[in-house]
C-alpha cells in the first residue's frame, strides 16, 4: 500500500547461524507416536506436543532432535530424517525450525529440566491424535488428577500433515 509502519520481529540470538531449535516426529515400531505432556504457563494448561526444542551453541540441528528426543523422552533414535520445516508464529517470531521424523525402539531415563514443566510421555496413534486436533482437547491424569489436555501445537499438526504426505505411517 505504500504506507510506511512499525513491523516487530523477534529473532532468538541462536538462530544467528541455523535454525534456533527443532522438534520431534517420534515413532515407535508399533506405529505409535510419541508425544509429551507439558504445561505451557502462557495458556495456563497442560498440552500434548512433540518433543522440541533450542540448539545449543555449535549443535547441529540433528543432533539437537536426537539429543531432545532422549531428554524429554528417554527414547533413544535409531534413523532420523528432515521431514520438513514449521514456522511456528510467522507474524512475530523470526523462526523457521526443522522437523525431523525419527524412528526409537527403547527408552531409558528422561532428563528434562524441572523448567520445562513435563509431566509424561503419552503414545498415540495416529487416529487418536488426529481426533484429538479435531476436538482440540483430550482427557488426560497428570499426578492422580483428570486434566483436559489442549491438542493445539502447530508442531504436532504440521507434523502429522508432513508424515500423512510423505507416507511415513
Amino acid at each position: 500500500s505504500g504506507k510506511y509502519g512499525t513491523y516487530d520481529r523477534i529473532m532468538p540470538r541462536n538462530m544467528i547461524n541455523g535454525p534456533g531449535g527443532v522438534a520431534v516426529f517420534s515413532v515407535l515400531p508399533n506405529k505409535k507416536i510419541v508425544t509429551i505432556v507439558n504445561y505451557r504457563h502462557a495458556l495456563r494448561s497442560w498440552c500434548i506436543e512433540l518433543p522440541r526444542g533450542i540448539r545449543e551453541a555449535g549443535e547441529s540441528p540433528e543432533s539437537a532432535a536426537r539429543r531432545e528426543l532422549a531428554e524429554e523422552t528417554g527414547y533413544i533414535a535409531t534413523s532420523i530424517d528432515k521431514m520438513g520445516y514449521t514456522t511456528p508464529d510467522s507474524g512475530i517470531l523470526s523462526a523457521k525450525n526443522p522437523i525431523y521424523f525419527i524412528s526409537a525402539d527403547y527408552q531409558t531415563e528422561t532428563n528434562h529440566y524441572y523448567s520445562e514443566a513435563i509431566s509424561s510421555v503419552k503414545l498415540f496413534t495416529q487416529g487418536e491424535l488426529l481426533e484429538a486436533i479435531k476436538q482440540g482437547y483430550i482427557d488426560i491424569s497428570v499426578n492422580g488428577e483428570r486434566h483436559r489436555a489442549l491438542v493445539t501445537d502447530s508442531y504436532l499438526s504440521h507434523a502429522l500433515l508432513l508424515a500423512k504426505n510423505q507416507e511415513r505411517l
